[in-house]
């Protein structure tokens, strides 16, 4: 008996943000944290704040998707990217 097994396929966003008019840590979590959110929220996806640590302006996000085609996994890191840009 030949039966076929479903292949989940994954797929990798890196963005470099720059955060206009933070002024510290907390101004740069507090974005970095709502972008996060509305992102995973949104998308059903995983998301995270790769960094770098003691820096107001910078921030790299990590999205990261899981689906059952490739398409769809680029469909949804697309408009994830569309939406941080």
């Amino acid at each position: 008996m030949n039966r076929r097994v479903p292949v989940p396929y994954s797929g990798f966003l890196f963005v470099a943000l720059e955060i206009m008019g933070s002024r510290s840590m907390k101004d740069r979590r507090q974005v970095t944290q709502s972008l996060l959110d509305r992102i995973r929220r949104r998308w059903n996806v995983s998301a995270m704040d790769l960094g770098p640590d003691g820096s107001w302006s910078e921030a790299f996000v990590a999205v990261s998707a899981a689906a059952s085609g490739v398409a769809m996994a680029e469909e949804r890191l697309q408009a994830v990217y569309s939406f941080l840009t």
